[in-house]
């Protein structure tokens, strides 16, 4: 993913920048449907609703079978969750408000509040090796209900137009299928499968409600528990998986990094929405998430994760959050119509993104070596220490 977002800098930057641009903004699909979009929006619209059915297929067997199925054990994750969407919206806010850009760019509030799940978790295995079982546990919940809540803030803040009928017809589908799915025979069932995503998608777009939701409705109507015979939500995943992280998401990130750094993302009217897209991801995200942990730990009965002693542990765990690499990209292109400022929001994403990244792999080697210097000669830490 990372490559192909610098891919997508990189062609939108060459002299001949102008056709690959000009490819990604070429209209395809029938205008009697109202499917006539933009290449660039059938891998937001579209393509991505591959990704949101993993999501939704990944949230059915956390809240089945998964870490979220014992609410005390996830209240930990949730809260810190919730911290780390409050403040760097916080945060996104109070740049430009001290910039003077409040009026004009406070729509992209949500683009700081989502951690990109796969890319957090993929980084978390290869750039902070050391990370304990506890900590990774603790990483997944909260992503996992970062993308929750990330869904909630679609459907409800980024919708336009809502129609009702469509909205219903939508859920009833959603309905049908999880009351099929579960009488389906395995082979038939991914035709199921297929059949209601597309359905769902279509009635979405109808409602005004983006259209990539249609895959986490069908992916939580897929029974998460083992039922012979019968398609579950874990085994779909593990075969939906690689579509969506070898194709969908790299084909998503061309698209959506394709930001001519030499256009209006660099004026100074932009900078402050650069600014705060990137300093909400790098800053806002973990220190949100690690004082709502302190603050719930020291408060409330709630205990860190196994393996984990304090709070400052999790210090990489709160920098991968940062990682708000594919929803955000998203949110981007929902809050605002005007270019330069999906651009300056886009290159702020990416730079919050990487920044988040590289913080959390120099404290994630920095960490131990400043536990093996605080133990004493004769023995683990004691309590005073």
């Amino acid at each position: 993913m990372l490559i192909s977002a610098a891919c997508g800098l990189l062609l939108s930057n060459l002299p001949s920048s102008r056709g690959f641009l000009s490819i990604l903004t070429t209209g395809i699909g029938p205008s009697a449907l109202g499917l006539h979009l933009t290449l660039a929006e059938w891998a937001s619209s579209g393509l991505l609703t591959v990704f949101f059915l993993t999501v939704g297929l990944d949230l059915a067997t956390e809240l089945t079978t998964g870490s979220l199925r014992h609410p005390r054990q996830a209240l930990l994750p949730v809260i810190a969750a919730i911290g780390g969407m409050a403040l760097p919206a916080g945060v996104f806010l109070g740049v430009l408000a001290l910039t003077g850009t409040l009026p004009v760019d406070a729509h992209g509030w949500a683009i700081p509040t989502a951690t990109d799940i796969a890319f957090a978790l993929g980084a978390a295995a290869v750039l902070v090796p050391g990370m304990t079982r506890g900590a990774r546990i603790f990483l997944l919940t909260l992503a996992t209900v970062d993308d929750l809540l990330g869904i909630l803030i679609i459907a409800v803040f980024y919708s336009i137009s809502v129609q009702l009928l469509p909205i219903i017809a939508a859920i009833l589908v959603a309905l049908l299928y999880a009351w099929a799915i579960r009488r389906t025979p395995r082979p038939l069932g991914w035709g199921l499968l297929i059949l209601g995503v597309i359905v769902c998608w279509g009635a979405l777009h109808l409602a005004g409600v983006h259209p990539t939701l249609a895959g986490v409705l069908i992916g939580l109507g897929t029974p998460a528990r083992t039922t012979p015979g019968r398609l579950e939500a874990e085994t779909a995943s593990r075969h939906v998986r690689p579509l969506s992280e070898f194709l969908v998401l790299p084909l998503f990130a061309i698209t959506a990094a394709a930001v001519p750094l030499g256009g209006a993302a660099l004026t100074p009217s932009r900078l402050p929405l650069l600014a705060a897209a990137g300093l909400a991801l790098l800053l806002g995200k973990p220190i949100g998430v690690l004082a709502a942990t302190w603050i719930a730990i020291r408060f409330t009965p709630l205990r860190l994760p196994a393996g984990v002693k304090t709070v400052h542990e999790l210090v990489p765990v709160g920098l991968l959050t940062g990682i708000g690499f594919t929803i955000s990209l998203l949110f981007a292109g929902l809050a605002f119509t005007d270019p330069g400022q999906i651009h300056a929001a886009k290159l702020g994403i990416l730079l919050g993104t990487v920044g988040s990244g590289l913080a959390a792999a120099v404290c994630g080697r920095l960490l131990p070596r400043l536990r093996s210097r605080m133990r004493p000669a004769d023995g683990p830490i004691g309590p005073t220490a």
